[in-house]
């Protein structure tokens, strides 16, 4: 969360329009996927009970608009958060490429260029990676959640009774799975990390490795 308030203070007055407009697709999206849940007991209905064929042609054409709403919604809210991720990443990527200009020779002479590279490529991802991520989760999925449980509350009360029992049951997993998608791509980001090192150290002392005849330990380094 201290990162997500950081980038914010940073960079929401600067995209301020921008993540407007990407709430208000988010909303959207919200509200035709609620929508879209809503108007399938009609069709069900109509289709195979009142067999209404007025009624079946409006519930199409009404289907349709709402899937034409929601595509669009989803498209201008991925166009939009992409866009401002993609601004904060190379505004962090020129400041970090700043930052190292600034440092002494000797961080460099006890700093791999592997990690360099990660910082300037990975790490410098990371920032607008996890605000589209956190601002996609609270404002189109938990908006489609609160849409989809308004939903069925109003059409089977009894049914989202045994549903709001179980879900916190279904949280507590998540979030146990959370934990373990964190750890894993703190591991990627370390496993990168030593592949872009084995990788360089290979390329700049290949006649070394091949004078000495040293391929089995290259292979196992790597």
């Amino acid at each position: 969360w201290s990162i997500v308030r950081r980038v914010l203070q940073e960079y929401g007055r600067k995209h301020f329009w921008g993540y407007v407009f990407g709430t208000l697709f988010m909303l959207m999206v919200a509200v035709t996927t609620a929508l879209s849940a809503w108007i399938i007991s009609d069709v069900v209905d109509q289709v195979f009970v009142d067999r209404d064929i007025a009624e079946v042609t409006a519930l199409v054409a009404a289907i349709f608009v709402i899937s034409i709403a929601r595509g669009i919604s989803l498209y201008g809210s991925s166009v939009i958060m992409t866009r401002i991720g993609n601004a904060i990443r190379s505004d962090m990527q020129m400041r970090v490429f700043g930052h190292m200009l600034n440092l002494g020779v000797n961080y460099f002479d006890r700093t791999p260029s592997s990690d360099l590279i990660a910082a300037m490529t990975q790490r410098a991802n990371s920032p607008g990676n996890t605000l589209k991520t956190v601002l996609t989760a609270f404002g189109r999925d938990v908006l489609s959640l609160v849409g989809l449980v308004t939903v069925m509350v109003i059409q089977s009360p009894s049914m989202s009774f045994i549903v709001l029992v179980i879900g916190p049951i279904a949280v507590i997993g998540v979030r146990q799975l959370v934990k373990r998608i964190r750890n894993a791509s703190k591991g990627e980001l370390e496993g990168m990390t030593g592949i872009i090192a084995a990788t360089q150290e290979t390329a700049q002392g290949v006649r070394v490795v091949k004078a000495f005849n040293r391929f089995a330990g290259e292979s196992g380094k790597f």
